[in-house]
């Protein structure tokens, strides 16, 4: 047993690096042009120690949504341009964004499909406009023939005259309505899907316009095809190289370098310095609690096509089946409603969905708590103070690290509850590890919210590293057949 732990031990040092971030291998980036940016960093590298010569300002956006085209000139390059000049490659791991730089990167604009777009939409108005009056007219013409039924044949000759008229306009907008369709699928062929976290794309600022090849990837190899472009590719995603169904993978070392990319973010700067606190605070006293599950009781059938949605509710399951073995006192919601108002107190892990971007106050929090909810639009702000979005709401209510989605990520593109915890509970790995060996892909949504050193079970272990290893090892996800292989039970693209 002690050799097979040991086994276990180098395997995972060897592809992962040492045990737990340090905080010589964080870059933390502020905004200048952002009012509190450079002070919230200057309060995190004074709490962890980061050395200060690993801080960078830079000149962006205030606003949570950049251009493509800013974010590469004032995000990308001159946080790249630091690793170079100060020979870090090698060295930083993580990139730390704080409060005050962009959240998302938008849509590429394409001004050829867009035109088209806006001239159909355009053509439209006119015939909107006259609709709108007539209906208005008729309104009025039912109005008066209800309250004098002396009117009521003048006005009802008048109002089928309308309704002729309404009807004609009514063909003609179903013909530029089939035009607008048109313009915008072509416009959405070009654009979709080109948005992404910042923290995503930053992840590959080293990739140089390189892909992987997807052929490649279906033999389990790692190959690179390159590009012109600069960029990294726009449209979908690029598998993560850190997450650990990567690790063994032929070719993996002589890859570009993906970063680990987290921010410290939030309505206002009080927050996120809570945040640093009490991670800090936690971590040396170990986080104690409940761990909330909240599945929706869908099934996988037996036979035929088997659904995300039916997959990820059993990923929920089998994290609270793992957590729970640990000994963590651990609660499962398998109805399909939320967990209700006020009905979790003393919540330390949670992951749970759906309920689409309005957050239910079931938790009590405990201080130092780590949770996400899987929904498509979670992350979509950080600071609007209005907003109901989950990870926004959760950081107001008090946990110490979520992640969520800047716009819609796909259910696949979620991290896998089991693993994401299992790292976590081994109180040897910290929560930006945790996210990234977890996180399926890159150049995409996901946001994680957290100070990346946080490790939260570091003086109170709940899982070993062998046990660790058996919650990373794929399950099969229905009984096999004779003869079958064991699938991968972690969706992937």
């Amino acid at each position: 047993m002690r050799t097979t732990v040991v086994t276990i031990v180098l395997i995972l040092w060897a592809a992962a690096g040492a045990w737990g971030l340090d905080r010589t291998e964080i870059l933390v980036v502020y905004n200048e042009n952002f009012p509190g940016s450079k002070t919230l960093a200057e309060y995190y590298v004074a709490r962890r120690r980061i050395p200060r010569e690993q801080v960078l300002g830079v000149k962006t956006s205030r606003g949570e949504h950049i251009s493509r085209r800013e974010y590469l000139e004032t995000i990308q390059t001159p946080v790249r341009a630091w690793v170079e000049a100060n020979k870090q490659y090698d060295k930083i791991k993580c990139v730390l964004l704080m409060r005050g730089v962009p959240l998302t990167v938008d849509r590429i604009p394409d001004e050829d499909t867009w035109k088209a777009v806006d001239d159909a939409a355009r053509a439209m108005r006119p015939f909107q406009s006259d609709r709108k009056k007539l209906e208005t007219d008729k309104k009025r013409l039912e109005d008066e023939a209800a309250a004098d039924r002396a009117k009521a044949v003048v006005n009802g000759r008048q109002i089928r005259t309308l309704e002729t008229k309404i009807a004609a306009i009514d063909e003609t907008l179903k013909t530029l309505k089939e035009k607008y369709d048109v313009a915008e699928k072509a416009w959405d062929d070009v654009t979709k899907n080109t948005n992404a976290s910042v923290d995503s794309e930053l992840a590959l600022m080293f990739w140089d316009g390189a892909v992987l090849d997807r052929d490649a990837l279906k033999l389990g190899r790692l190959r690179l095809v390159r590009s012109d472009d600069k960029t990294v590719q726009t449209q979908m995603w690029v598998r993560n190289l850190l997450n650990h169904n990567t690790w063994r993978l032929p070719g993996r070392k002589e890859m570009p370098r993906t970063f680990m990319a987290c921010r410290l973010d939030g309505p206002t700067d009080a927050l996120v310095r809570r945040m640093i606190d009490d991670s800090i605070a936690v971590e040396n006293a170990g986080l104690e609690g409940v761990a909330y599950f909240d599945a929706r009781g869908m099934r996988i059938p037996p036979t035929g096509k088997m659904s995300f949605y039916a997959v990820y509710d059993e990923l929920i399951r089998r994290g609270a089946e793992m957590v729970e073995k640990t000994g963590m006192k651990t609660v499962v919601d398998d109805k399909d409603a939320p967990f209700p108002a006020n009905t979790c107190p003393n919540a330390a892990l949670y992951c749970g969905w759906y309920h689409l971007a309005h957050y239910v106050p079931a938790f009590k929090w405990q201080r130092g708590s780590v949770g996400y909810h899987v929904a498509s639009a979670e992350a979509t702000t950080l600071r609007n103070h209005d907003s109901e979005v989950w990870c926004k709401r959760m950081i107001e209510e008090g946990v110490a690290a979520t992640l969520g989605p800047v716009s819609e990520p796909y259910l696949q593109t979620f991290p896998d509850p089991s693993p994401f915890f299992a790292f976590l509970l081994t109180g040897r790995y910290t929560v930006a590890e945790a996210f990234w060996y977890s996180n399926p892909v890159n150049s995409w949504m996901q946001t994680l919210v957290a100070d990346p050193l946080y490790t939260p079970f570091r003086k109170n272990p709940k899982m070993t590293v062998a046990q660790m290893k058996d919650a990373l090892k794929p399950r099969p996800l229905r009984p096999l057949l004779p003869g079958q292989d064991e699938p991968d039970a972690t969706p992937e693209e």
